[in-house]
């Protein structure tokens, strides 16, 4: 199919049309699919190693869960990621957010995935930062 230039933006209002109208209206709403909350137990290398050795793809994709966090620490790294020390339950836990670069709150219910970090030869429990809730998004 070829489009002539002047006929683009009519095209590319066209087809925005045709999509939202056969699209699933979730396609649009800012929202994090989670599998619930973890316990404090639960966040150990074991579970993350567990769930690394599993496949996982477009139709089944690996595990997103949510817990409320006491922010311990957080520390800004090459101006664009968040490195974290998190608590909950008791249990520390370092975190990572990628490309995320404002400062959370003292207390955050906070979407991530169990990750082993390398580092030095060293393995630790990481967790992955997804997202955090907030008025603007909805949960699931």
């Amino acid at each position: 199919m070829t489009i002539k230039e002047e006929d683009f933006d009519k095209f590319r209002k066209e087809f925005d049309i045709t999509v939202r109208e056969l699209a699933m209206p979730e396609a649009y709403e800012d929202s994090i699919q989670t599998d619930g909350e973890l316990t404090a137990r639960d966040f150990n290398l074991g579970l993350a190693h567990s769930l690394k050795e599993q496949v996982w793809g477009a139709a089944f994709p690996e595990p997103v869960f949510a817990n409320r966090f006491k922010v311990l620490e957080q520390t800004l790294l090459k101006e664009k990621h968040l490195r974290l020390k998190l608590e909950a339950d008791g249990v520390k836990v370092q975190a990572i957010w990628f490309f995320h670069k404002d400062l959370l709150p003292e207390f955050a219910y906070l979407s991530y995935r169990l990750n082993a970090n390398t580092w030095m030869s060293r393995e630790s429990l990481q967790l992955i930062i997804e997202g955090m809730e907030d008025a603007d998004r909805d949960w699931a």
